[in-house]
């Protein structure tokens, strides 16, 4: 999917709105664009030198950031088409990587806001998948297909982080150094909220109830506790469902990623972090996976056998029936 944009057009996702924009670009030199950064460094060189800058420099170094700020935007959401939906913003999207830690291929798999988990895991189902891990996805661009064009293909490359174990130790020590409440709060399962009582200190003092951050820490170790859970939702999708294993953090909706192009200024393609799925690839420890291949190899090395040894092809598929016959048989 790919959106046509015109030339000298600031094209804002966010409020679709390009006229003022058109405006605003037929009077600047593409060069000064690209030199904004320079000005920026002059006004700071001016600073370092005690010298006020005057009220019309800084209008202009204003508008100079404010219009790199919109090209940046401009680009990084070309970049980001292929995770995004132009004709429904309310659309999300879940993505997926392999490879290593530090160069990682980056695919984004599209999915309904009115699906449930089990159709979001048999849209994000592999065959031959050894482990899946939440982790955290840094996107560095496109990644380059046959025809060695970018723009064109529809994968990213990038890098992941996988801090599963600093979470898990992190979590382990909240729950350690917690100390018992002579008045503990009670906690209400219907609800999932530590109900705090008038002799809890967060009452008194300005701090965090130790109860409700002692709940989630525990709360939160369990769930990290089930991350193998989900190599058993690829080939099973219910069981993703019964056990919630796709937090909310997981699917990035369009306006979750456009809201991270106005976190910083001319933000850079790698600064914006996506939670996804870390998958590593392999064959499948079970019964499906290795011993009926395995004894397909050994009925094929057996025809070949017969061949050799009878000279003759028909003898040899004879000979082959006959096996798989009394294989099944003795299977019954």
């Amino acid at each position: 999917m790919y959106l046509p944009m015109k030339d000298n057009i600031a094209f804002d996702p966010l409020n679709h709105s390009t006229q003022n924009s058109t405006l605003r670009r037929r009077n600047i030199l593409p060069r000064q664009i690209m030199e904004s950064g320079g000005i920026r460094n002059h006004s700071e060189e001016n600073n370092n030198n005690d010298s006020e800058p005057t009220a019309a420099n800084k209008r202009r170094s204003f508008h100079f950031g404010q219009r790199a700020h919109e090209k940046r935007k401009e680009r990084l959401y070309q970049i980001l088409e292929p995770d995004l939906d132009a004709n429904e913003l309310e659309s999300s999207s879940i993505l997926l990587c392999w490879g290593t830690e530090n160069e990682c291929h980056i695919i984004p798999v599209k999915v309904k806001n009115s699906a449930n988990d089990v159709d979001i895991w048999q849209e994000i189902r592999r065959t031959c998948v050894r482990e899946v891990n939440i982790v955290k996805i840094s996107i560095a661009g496109r990644e380059p297909n046959g025809d060695r064009k970018p723009r064109n293909s529809d994968r990213y490359i990038g890098t992941y982080n996988d801090n599963l174990e600093s979470e898990i130790k992190q979590q382990e020590q909240i729950i350690a150094n917690y100390e018992e409440q002579e008045y503990p709060c009670p906690y209400n399962p219907s609800t999932g909220i530590v109900e705090c009582n008038d002799s809890c200190i967060s009452s008194i003092l300005d701090v965090p109830c130790p109860m409700r951050r002692y709940y989630k820490a525990e709360r939160k170790l369990k769930e990290l506790k089930m991350r193998p859970f989900l190599t058993l939702a690829f080939s099973n999708p219910d069981i993703g469902e019964t056990n919630a294993l796709l937090g909310r953090e997981v699917i990035n909706s369009n306006m979750e990623i456009l809201s991270k192009l106005e976190v910083w200024h001319r933000p850079k393609l790698g600064e914006l972090e996506f939670c996804g799925l870390l998958i590593r690839e392999g064959w499948r420890l079970d019964l499906q996976h290795i011993i009926l291949p395995s004894m397909a190899g050994f009925f094929f090395l057996m025809v070949v056998g017969a061949k050799l040894l009878y000279g003759d092809w028909a003898t040899a598929w004879n000979f082959g029936c006959f096996l798989i016959s009394l294989a099944t048989l003795l299977w019954m």
